[in-house]
């Protein structure tokens, strides 16, 4: 990976782009993995430590907060290796949107197939199914 735009600095570029963020949450995200050098595919950070630098802790909620803070940034993540980054080349964010769009193709094709079963009990439309112990009482 070369580096194709010689007065390029992603440093520069991301803190620009903060300022464009209104969510406080978001910004303090990029801003943080500007700081802390997490620009470019090698340079990772997992999901619990950025919710430890940035929320003071990692649990389930904080977790989630974290993955919603990234929706809509530029902050990328590979199936093949775990942590989020910033990219810092072209071919890093051209092989995101590969991925993705070879995950969205899997999913349609999931859904597809789901569509074509048809199951042959189908629960009453009024009033509740019997639980199992119910009915085995009634044989």
């Amino acid at each position: 990976m070369t580096n194709t735009a010689t007065n390029f600095d992603p440093r520069t570029f991301y803190i620009t782009l903060c300022w464009e963020i209104t969510d406080d949450l978001r910004q303090k995200l990029i801003r943080f993995m500007v700081d802390k050098g997490y620009i470019g595919k090698e340079h990772r950070v997992s999901r619990q430590e950025l919710a430890i630098q940035l929320l003071g802790k990692h649990n389930p909620l904080t977790d989630r907060k974290i993955r919603k803070a990234k929706e809509g940034t530029p902050i990328l993540s590979t199936s093949g290796k775990s942590g989020y980054y910033l990219p810092e080349f072209q071919d890093e964010i051209d092989d995101y949107i590969k991925e993705n769009n070879n995950r969205i193709a899997s999913l349609q094709r999931n859904i597809s197939q789901a569509k074509k079963i048809t199951l042959p009990y189908q629960p009453p439309t009024t009033g509740q199914q019997p639980l199992l112990w119910e009915r085995s009482a009634r044989l």
